[in-house]
Formats: structure tokens, C-alpha cells, sequence
């Protein structure tokens, strides 16, 4: 198993691909910029299990996740017909 491959699987992520030349290659581009991993698949894939557990096996103290994903609508208000009508403020 490779070092890689290890720390991955101390921080959750278990896989059979292997990682490291895909991480050795970002880490080595030369060049002071902001540097990123484009991580493909279908959903269900674990890119997000992925990315967790490699800034931790990297040694990141913080890492920034976005879920892009609208969130749910609100419930509906549900009405009851058997109250009675408040009547709006100046009616009368």
C-alpha cells in the first residue's frame, strides 16, 4: 500500500485506484498559484469523501466545502378551514 493510499484510508477514504500521481503531479507544478485537483464522476462516487480525506492525509487544518445544491423549499402553510377570518387592519 502506498503512503498515499494509507493516510487516505487513515481518514476514511478506501479505494483500489491508486492517487499518487495525480497528487504527486499537482503538488510538484511549479509556479506560485493557487493550484486544483478536477475531480470527475457520477454521484454517489465519494469525490467529496475523496477530497476530505486528502486535505487531511496532506495536513490542511481547515477545509473549505461549499455544497452548491439549493437547498429544500420551505413547508407550505397549511390553513385550517374551521377558523374564522381575521379581518384585515382598517376593515370593519
Amino acid at each position: 500500500m502506498t503512503a498515499l493510499k494509507q493516510r487516505l484510508a487513515e481518514h476514511g477514504f478506501v479505494s483500489d485506484q491508486d492517487y499518487d500521481y495525480a497528487v504527486q503531479c499537482l503538488l510538484s507544478a511549479p509556479g506560485d498559484h493557487l493550484r486544483c485537483l478536477n475531480l470527475e464522476g457520477d454521484s454517489g462516487r465519494r469525490r467529496s469523501a475523496f477530497a476530505y480525506a486528502l486535505g487531511h492525509a496532506l495536513g490542511h487544518g481547515h477545509v473549505l466545502y461549499h455544497e452548491f445544491t439549493d437547498p429544500p423549499p420551505p413547508n407550505p402553510v397549511r390553513m385550517d378551514p374551521a377558523e374564522p377570518a381575521q379581518e384585515a387592519p382598517g376593515e370593519a
